[in-house]
């Protein structure tokens, strides 16, 4: 009888191991599935609106198995009226990953972009028909989790685009 109780105990004290084990393994997937993990940018604050100023934004988007790529961006004036653009020759840009009900940013970055020198005061006219484009390195990572994000340019707009299954798609 002794030894019958004997090998319960050790019988429960080796399920409670296993349990313990398997919990910490779990937890440690889950911690490094977190968005903070992940991204090699994260912000845990909301993403501010990058507002529009009338130009077209259009992109194409190339990601690789490790979640780097790059984002090719077009800026054109569809409008009869010549445009203003607030960044002269420095456009910031960056994407956010909508997570948890709102957008946060996943890289930051700002890149050149040349833009006609007919305005005044740091503001830049796009003449009606001017197309301008810009790539986008992305590092490791920033396309890894299927999602939803968007590619943001400050005072020109922005254009949605999720990943799924390890394939981009680009909302119209």
């Amino acid at each position: 009888m002794k030894k019958k109780s004997i090998r319960i105990k050790a019988a429960l004290w080796i399920g409670l191991a296993v349990a313990a084990v398997l919990s910490i393994v779990m937890f440690v997937f889950w911690w490094n599935s977190q968005p903070a993990h992940v991204f090699p940018y994260w912000s845990d604050e909301i993403s501010e609106e990058p507002g529009q100023n009338g130009l077209d934004l259009s992109i194409q988007v190339t990601r690789n198995a490790d979640g780097s790529g790059k984002v090719s961006y077009f800026y054109e004036n569809h409008t009869s009226e010549p445009l203003g653009c607030s960044t002269r020759d420095i456009v910031d840009t960056w994407i956010d990953y909508l997570y948890e009900g709102g957008y946060h940013k996943v890289t930051g970055f700002k890149g050149t972009v040349s833009f006609p020198a007919s305005g005044t005061s740091g503001v830049e006219q796009v003449r009606p028909g001017d197309v301008y484009s810009g790539v986008k390195e992305l590092p490791k990572g920033t396309l890894l989790l299927s999602g939803q994000y968007r590619f943001c340019a400050k005072d020109i707009g922005w254009v949605e685009f999720y990943v799924e299954n390890g394939e981009v798609h680009i909302s119209e």
